[in-house]
């Protein structure tokens, strides 16, 4: 294998009801090898979350098995040093059988205790020899119980995403369905599909925004903020940047939003190698614009107009003229004019803020026109490296206080001691305004030097070839980079992704809804129009809820692209219906290589599993043949004899032996083995009585040489299962 995309997949199809992070038929069991810096390090296996459950009680008992069988080369390893051929007192060789004989350091440190505790007189030097012994089994059985506890966060992968797998992968195109009047009833329902969903998704990159982005940091730890591969897209704010506009058009300072280069891969969740990697920028910079420098007052409706309108004769209406916009048909196209309010409206409309706002996308395409309600603005506001939107907001709401905000400014106060509120302060204007910068982009590969990166400008300079492109600009930016087919796919994508995610999009959807000031008003039905305070900065407050919306709709296009979501929109007819699967090869194979987190999916790293069951059984190997090993090396060189003979010596049934032929029980064969074994192998013993402190002293043994009879069993045959043999005058022991 090399570093791009060639791990093999497994996948193991099971009927469920969660797969990825969205819902589906069928649950996904995979190895994946998400794609970075080295295959090897980021292959997963993603299962379902109760089975993972078995996978790390496995890992447990694993790991405790594995230690059980280091802990025993190391008593093998401490045994052999301290092995000699020297007289020795009885707490070194208590010490060696409890070395030889312990299976787990538990075990051990309590045999180590006990015989400490049964030298009388000189515990204390007894413990003192055995502090070492005893802090290394302490030391090990605390650091392998707590390896053991966390074996979870050792195998999980430290990437949590998965795959999205669905085979409904694609977009909803809008093509030329806006003229409603004249969409047969299929069209109409496309068209039905892609406002809905864009929209809805809309909405819920909204929520998102205010969970995972918000100011409490304490929010991003909601499932809800689980969903993408980065909780929250980077970037970084100017809180007082120079306005970008003419000083005659500036009301004070702007904010800038710079995401820096996002890549594809590690912010947006494109499984791709970094090779072939894109990042994308984004810049949003938004000033409040001195709107009433551009406005001759409130003006008598021409009598004209008013008599092909709805408005009245004596009428009033106040324009003001930020240039010439599509917003204003017929007799409204005068005189620059971009925004009109009536004096009726602009007080009494229905909502408690009203949004309006107009876009200059340069160079777009003439057949996308209709998308983008096109507006020429005035030379004070123009700007020929990035696309623009002028914001007008109406504020219906009455404060208790001045509000000093630019945008949502209320400084007409006045004094009503009958009223509900003793002081009210309203806006003086009908509109106020902001102006919004949004600039755009792409960088092929590791780097973002000049040379792989195409200059900060808007969407459509860099349209992919799908586009009516129209300018010699448009035709080379995405050109000048020089991308190979699955970084064309990826551009493609992304463009796309970038393209619906404009600040007029967001307005036209959610743009009401979606105020933060809406938090503060007093009711959403009772007609009070009360708003409690807004600070003086209260307008950048909104401005980075729009960014935040912004980047949580390109992490959220990603995740629709490779599973779009379903919506039911009539009985019967569910939005996955107008999906248009990608028609370009390299397009269609980006469908499974969008990676999500799933809370109903566990990745583990195959890396560190493999790494623990390597370690394992190098553990569990080295315990079974070590001593065999070490013991083949000792005869064939002739050295440390002495310390084979001891560790074979010291074992258990060795030991055993070596009472049994203390009280006559014998021949033996195999004293040098792990167990002996009596040269007669129907011959019975037992070594047991009814004195281990003395009380046999007067008595002789003799080893059976046949096998008991039933009567020597029933009388017992003697302590310890030997024939009595009296010692005394007449009379047995």
């Amino acid at each position: 294998m090399g570093r791009s995309l060639r791990c093999h997949q497994v996948w193991i199809l099971e009927e469920r009801k969660q797969v990825a992070a969205v819902h589906s038929p069928l649950t996904v069991t995979n190895i994946d090898c998400l794609v970075g810096n080295s295959y090897i390090f980021r292959s997963t296996l993603t299962i379902p979350t109760e089975w993972s459950l078995i996978l790390v009680g496995f890992f447990t008992l694993y790991i405790k098995y594995s230690s059980g069988s280091l802990w025993g080369t190391i008593r093998f390893v401490l045994h052999q040093l301290k092995a000699t051929p020297k007289l020795q007192d009885d707490l070194y060789h208590q010490t060696q059988v409890v070395l030889r004989n312990t299976e787990s350091e538990s075990t051990f440190i309590n045999g180590l205790i006990q015989v400490g505790w049964a030298h009388q007189g000189s515990r204390f030097k007894a413990y003192r020899r055995s502090f070492f012994l005893l802090l290394l089994a302490v030391v090990y059985g605390l650091g392998f119980g707590l390896v053991g506890a966390l074996n979870s966060r050792l195998i999980t992968a430290h990437d949590s995403s998965v795959l999205s797998l669905s085979k409904n992968c694609g977009w909803l195109h809008a093509g030329n369905q806006f003229n409603l009047s004249r969409l047969e009833d299929k069209d109409f329902e496309a068209a039905n599909a892609l406002v809905v969903m864009t929209r809805n998704n809309y909405r819920k990159s909204a929520t998102y925004s205010r969970t995972c982005y918000g100011r409490d940091s304490e929010n991003t730890n909601s499932t809800t903020c689980k969903t993408y591969v980065h909780t929250t897209l980077p970037y970084s704010t100017q809180r007082s940047a120079p306005c970008p506009f003419a000083d005659k058009a500036c009301n004070g300072t702007a904010i800038t939003f710079d995401t820096g280069y996002l890549r594809s891969d590690e912010h947006l969740g494109i499984n791709t190698s970094p090779e072939n990697a894109l990042s994308v920028r984004k810049i949003l910079t938004c000033a409040p614009i001195a709107g009433e420098r551009y406005t001759d007052g409130w003006l008598p409706i021409p009598a004209q107009l008013a008599a092909t309108t709805f408005y009245d004769a004596d009428a009033q209406w106040k324009p003001y003229a930020f240039g010439l916009s599509a917003r204003l048909s017929g007799s409204f196209m005068i005189r620059n004019y971009t925004f009109i309010n009536d004096d009726v409206l602009s007080k009494f409309g229905d909502q408690p803020y009203s949004l309006g706002w107009v876009t200059n996308n340069i160079d777009i395409p003439p057949e996308l026109l209709w998308q983008m309600t096109p507006f020429s603005p005035i030379d004070d506001l123009r700007n020929k490296t990035a696309d623009l939107q002028v914001i007008g907001i109406t504020n219906r709401n009455v404060y208790r206080q001045p509000i000093n905000d630019p945008w949502f400014q209320a400084d007409n106060c006045t004094t009503d001691p009958t009223g509900m509120l003793t002081v009210t302060c309203v806006s003086s204007n009908p509109q106020a305004f902001l102006g919004c910068h949004e600039q755009y982009s792409f960088c092929k590969g590791l780097s973002a030097d000049s040379q792989s990166c195409t200059p900060l400008t808007g969407i459509f300079p860099h349209a992919p070839a799908d586009i009516s492109l129209t300018t010699a600009s448009q035709r080379t930016l995405k050109a000048n980079l020089q991308l190979n087919p699955t970084q064309n796919a990826i551009y493609d994508l992304l463009w796309n992704i970038l393209w619906a995610s404009q600040l007029n999009f967001q307005l036209g959807f959610i743009g009401q809804e979606n105020l933060i000031a809406q938090e503060y008003l007093w009711d959403g039905g009772f007609g009070f129009r009360i708003s409690a305070n807004l600070s003086p900065n209260h307008w950048q407050t909104e401005v980075e809820n729009w960014m935040n919306t912004t980047l949580a709709a390109i992490q959220r296009g990603t995740a629709v692209f490779a599973r779009p979501a379903s919506y039911d929109l009539t009985a019967g007819t569910s939005s996955l219906q107008f999906i248009t699967k990608p028609t370009n090869n390299e397009i269609a194979k980006l469908c499974h290589k969008v990676r999500v987190r799933n809370a109903g999916q566990t990745s583990f790293s195959v890396f560190n599993m493999a790494l623990i069951i390597a370690l394992g059984l190098l553990c569990i190997f080295s315990d079974l043949y070590l001593s065999r090993l070490v013991a083949c090396v000792q005869e064939s060189t002739g050295r440390g004899l002495h310390k084979k003979l001891e560790w074979a010596e010291s074992s258990s049934f060795q030991l055993q032996r070596m009472a049994a032929e203390g009280r006559g029980v014998g021949p033996w064969r195999g004293k040098e083995d792990e167990v002996p074994r009596l040269e007669d192998p129907g011959q019975l013993f037992n070594l047991t009585g009814v004195s281990l402190r003395g009380r046999g002293e007067e008595g002789g043994y003799r080893g059976l040489r046949q096998r008991a009879s039933s009567e020597e069993d029933r009388v017992g045959g003697g302590v310890f299962g030997v024939q009595r043999i009296g010692v005394g005058p007449g009379k047995g022991v």
